[in-house]
């Protein structure tokens, strides 16, 4: 992206990977309710990390550490989310990118 389109504001977040032991997936609804679930996991030194800065046009560019492309959108009108992070990741790095991504 070029540095001369920037506006100057940046907020960049970050959040540690997991991996899962036993269990990945019971604690997620609605499986805990219908059967009840424990997980077993720990947090790791690998992070996702996201990157918001403001520019002047409409242009939208997601990147991650993850994907060798970034994504690119016209607008914000023209994102699209099915409710699944397509960052190329596996499920636990998936729930790193979306908590970095809020």
């Amino acid at each position: 992206m070029e540095k001369d389109n920037w506006c100057g504001f940046e907020i960049l977040s970050q959040a540690p990977t997991r991996i899962s032991f036993a269990g990945g997936g019971t604690d997620v609804s609605p499986y805990p309710e219908k059967f009840g679930g424990a997980a077993l996991n720990a947090t790791i030194s690998i992070y996702m990390t996201a990157q918001l800065r403001l520019h002047e046009d409409p242009q939208v560019v997601i990147q991650a550490n993850t994907r060798p492309e970034p994504m690119v959108y016209p607008s914000v009108e023209e994102l699209e989310f099915d409710g699944q992070p397509d960052l190329g990741c596996g499920e636990n790095s998936a729930s790193s990118t979306v908590v970095t991504g809020v």
